[in-house]
């Protein structure tokens, strides 16, 4: 008998302890399962933030590239005046020049400008001069 006694207290312990085991196993999934779910919470929460985050950096985005374009043809515009100010300055001089009476060779040297243009300067000053006496009643054809 004391041999089933000791079975039965066996097979009572071994049975309690796999009982208490599956209880273990219960929580420890249980809380598994909590924390699985608050990961996926918190993961859900930040996937949102960044979506509102790119939305919030799209416009600045947008409107930093636009400013880009826009200042880039503002600097080829701006560079495109300085070349045709440099040029009315050197017509300006050479027309000035010739008004002086200056040599074709000498203009072109001191505006920095080719032949033709100073000769076409040349043709437009005298073609002015007349309109000038013209309308001055100095000439009469």
């Amino acid at each position: 008998m004391i041999n089933h006694n000791i079975l039965f207290l066996l097979l009572l312990v071994v049975a309690l302890g796999g009982v208490g085991v599956f209880f273990l196993q219960l929580s420890f999934s249980k809380r598994l399962k909590r924390q699985a779910y608050v990961t996926e919470t918190a993961l859900a929460e930040m996937a949102k933030e960044v979506a509102q985050l790119r939305g919030y950096l799209s416009e600045p985005v947008n409107k930093l590239f636009e400013i880009e374009q826009r200042n880039k043809r503002l600097t080829e515009r701006l560079e495109q005046l300085e070349l045709r100010d440099k040029s009315n300055k050197q017509f300006g001089e050479a027309a000035s020049l010739l008004s002086k009476g200056t040599s074709i060779e000498e203009i072109m040297e001191r505006c920095g400008i080719s032949r033709g243009e100073a000769e076409l300067i040349s043709v437009m000053h005298d073609l002015d001069d007349e309109d000038e006496a013209l309308f001055s009643g100095k000439k009469s054809s």
